[in-house]
């Protein structure tokens, strides 16, 4: 009896974990049926396919709103919500002008009146559209501008607007040429440059600045340049792939000029000649090297 319901027991358990899962396994995403295949990713419920059966009623949920009918005879005008002046819109009119000022003494006349004629003049400026757009928009811009302008121009206190040094605008980098030329141009004006420039020994010898030199390297020994090419691997020309004209064997071309393939109208050039140095100017303390001589300057 006992092994019985052990067994009993078992089986009940193993029919319940084989109801907890598939005999194929678990797999994600499910494979589609091939009927599935044919269906539109997009297609409507049942629900939403009777719904589009109906025949549809415009503003069925939304429905004109109550109104009182109204039958106008023959010729007879409908209702006109904007007063008018005449055939004028209400406002489009200035202030009123009279005649005369107002007379106390003409009330009730039949043939005078207290201020006189009345006189209504078209407003310009009523029906004047406050978007701007075409001649009055650009015309207004630039009436803009050139006011802004006008008073930036009342608010500068210098002479000039650009920053010139000897009257001469300032370059963004020096030109070549005056890289020896002292900063000072003419004569110094301040004390402290009058007194680093007029400076003298206690025996009252004068101590002239020194002139910069042209380069830190014309006081050094010149020592020729090694050549490069000495060290690269030697030219084979069998293992070239290009060919000239003739069928020879043709190098690669590592030297190639910057205007090829360009027009001449971007080619075109213009040398200025670099006049040359006179004697005078090769000679100076500039020009030596570090524990040169000095005598004879």
């Amino acid at each position: 009896m006992v092994d019985d319901e052990s067994n009993f027991l078992k089986q009940g358990r193993q029919v319940t974990r084989e109801n907890w899962k598939t005999k194929r396994g678990f797999v994600y995403p499910a494979p589609k049926k091939p009927s599935e295949f044919y269906v539109h990713p997009h297609k409507p419920t049942e629900a939403r396919i009777e719904i589009l059966k109906e025949e549809w009623i415009e503003n069925e949920l939304h429905p004109k709103p109550v109104e009182r009918e109204m039958t106008l005879k023959d010729g007879q005008p409908d209702f006109n919500c904007l007063p008018a002046s005449g055939k004028m819109v209400f406002g489009g009119l200035e202030p009123p002008r009279f005649e005369r000022p107002y007379d106390n003494n003409n009330l009730g006349s039949s043939t005078r009146l207290p201020r006189g004629s009345m006189y209504l003049d078209k407003d310009p400026e009523f029906f004047r559209s406050v978007h701007l757009c075409g001649e009055g928009l650009a015309k207004e811009k630039e009436d803009n501008k050139k006011r802004e302008e006008e008073l930036w121009q009342s608010k500068v206190v210098v002479d000039d607007l650009d920053f010139k040094v000897g009257g001469f605008n300032v370059r963004d980098r020096p030109v070549q040429l005056e890289k020896a030329s002292d900063i000072l141009q003419g004569k110094a004006q301040k004390i402290s440059i009058k007194m680093v420039r007029n400076a003298r020994l206690p025996s009252g010898k004068k101590v002239p600045l020194r002139q910069p030199p042209y380069s830190m390297f014309t006081r050094a020994e010149y020592s020729d340049p090694r050549d490069f090419t000495e060290d690269l691997r030697a030219d084979d020309p069998t293992t070239y792939t290009a060919k000239d004209l003739t069928g020879q064997p043709l190098n690669f071309k590592t030297h190639i000029h910057r205007s090829l393939g360009k027009p001449k109208s971007q080619i075109i050039e213009s040398h200025t000649r670099i006049k040359p140095m006179s004697e005078a100017e090769k000679v100076g303390e500039r020009w030596m090297r570090s524990g040169s001589s000095r005598e004879g300057l």
